[in-house]
């Protein structure tokens, strides 16, 4: 990812490389993952009770959901299917307990940093934790501005559109996972901003503009409807 020779490739070529090295990646830890649960459930260390109907539960030790994990189409997805043990533990003892600060996001970046010092001291780590509250943030205020505006809620409902922006998604959430995850596993700061100057940057200037650009104008273009805010 940081090679001459990755530098000298075509764009979306580099986008897609990207995405894939990504998913590799973490196909690493899922394999992991699996290898273990496997080995609790044969053991009956994965049991876990009864389900509605009757069925016996042996996802004790689940730490991956692949059905969601393949068919993500936001970030939150991957939150949710990826390394599931952490993120419950780290929602329920960390994110909860700020509640007394009174701000989502400011408990959600504690949360982020908490788990980032828990990892170790590479700047790696707060940079993959960081980009991750800046793609969560950046999606719900995207989903915020469809869902309070009529004629894009309107839009975005027809089966055809529906259809074009699925695919769309899983593309964007395939490539930038990798983006997401290069300081993750390049850890050092010398490879992993190699590596983001080789596909030009591309994610620091989608996501971390979101804010400051994007996401004012998106909003001033796209303003909330009235008969919502009423409601709320």
């Amino acid at each position: 990812m940081y090679s001459p020779e990755f530098r000298e490739l075509g764009f979306v070529k580099k986008m897609l490389l990207m995405g894939l090295w990504g998913r590799f990646t973490l196909y690493k830890y899922i394999s992991c993952w699996l290898l273990t649960e496997g080995a609790c459930i044969l053991f009956g260390l994965a049991y876990n009770g009864k389900g509605a109907n009757g069925e016996s539960l042996w996802n004790g030790v689940e730490n991956v959901k692949l059905g969601t994990f393949e068919n993500t189409t936001e970030f939150t997805h991957y939150i949710q299917s990826f390394n599931i043990n952490t993120n419950h533990w780290s929602a329920q003892y960390i994110y909860k307990r700020l509640k007394f600060l009174g701000n989502r996001h400011v408990s959600q970046l504690a949360t982020l940093l908490f788990l980032a010092v828990w990892h170790g001291f590479h700047s790696g780590y707060y940079v993959c934790f960081f980009f991750e509250f800046m793609v969560v943030y950046m999606e719900r205020e995207v989903k915020s501005i469809v869902n309070n505006n009529a004629q894009l809620s309107e839009f975005f409902s027809r089966p055809g559109v529906g259809l074009v922006v699925k695919i769309f998604l899983r593309i964007y959430t395939f490539v930038f996972m990798g983006w997401c995850l290069m300081p993750f596993a390049l850890l050092k700061f010398e490879k992993y901003w190699a590596a983001f100057s080789g596909v030009s940057h591309v994610g620091s200037i989608f996501f971390l503009l979101w804010p400051v650009v994007y996401g004012p104008i998106l909003k001033a273009v796209f303003k909330r409807d009235k008969k919502k805010e009423r409601n709320e």
